[in-house]
């Protein structure tokens, strides 16, 4: 336990998934924290999860957990509050992390 994400590992961020069937994309914006103070959002007519390309490996990777759960919560016509999203995202976030020698790569910088 207590296996967490370094500086030095990054989450592995899918361009593509395929949830329930439906192919879920991943896409950046340079300004939804900017504009909206949004970290991302997902898109249901685009079936897109966005996210602003600023963001922390961290917080990218955290966020992407969040709104891969929106997205989740659309396809399955799911209505969870706001807090109960954010447990679900944080709890996928920290299944990923324990589990990251098949979800983390290292930076190649």
């Amino acid at each position: 336990m207590g296996d967490y994400m370094t500086e030095q590992e990054t989450m592995k961020i899918p361009e593509e998934i395929i949830l329930n069937g439906f192919p879920i994309k991943t896409d950046y914006d340079n300004t939804l924290l900017a504009d909206r103070t949004e970290y991302g959002e997902y898109c249901t007519r685009r079936m897109t999860i966005v996210q602003d390309s600023n963001l922390s490996p961290y917080r990218s990777a955290l966020n992407y957990c969040h709104e891969l759960t929106e997205a989740m919560c659309d396809i399955n016509h799911l209505d969870l509050k706001e807090h109960e999203k954010q447990v679900v995202g944080i709890t996928i976030y920290q299944i990923l992390m324990q589990h990251k020698k098949f979800f983390c790569r290292k930076d190649e910088v």
